[in-house]
């Protein structure tokens, strides 16, 4: 299934070093991270960036990281409880990139 986000509904957390951000699956609640190191990959962001400069990251790839989340979840790449962590490596891989950005225009046009 397709999730659908919730807007606005996100949050760095420091001891983790990661953003948090929520999804739904139906009535499901879908926890989604995306690590320190993937949205630094993503911006472009030195090491050690701070959480402002990661909420901007968050912010301005958004779409694509929801995408990535949403492909994630619909291959089974979740964890135990079901939740999806953006990893660096995610960021990297050109195929999953290329995928969710083509399925998120799939979205789009769907609606």
């Amino acid at each position: 299934m397709i999730l659908s986000f919730l807007p606005d509904v996100h949050a760095f957390d420091p001891q983790d070093e990661l953003i948090r951000f929520l999804a739904l699956d139906g009535q499901r609640v879908v926890r989604c991270t995306v690590s320190r190191r993937a949205l630094e990959r993503a911006e472009g962001l030195a090491a050690g960036a701070t959480p402002m400069n990661l909420l901007h990251a968050f912010h301005h790839h958004q779409e694509r990281l929801h995408a990535l989340a949403s492909w994630k979840y619909e291959n089974g790449q979740s964890d135990r409880s079901g939740g999806v962590t953006i990893s660096a490596d995610d960021i990297r891989t050109r195929a999953a990139s290329a995928f969710a950005a083509s399925r998120l225009t799939h979205l789009k046009r769907a609606c």
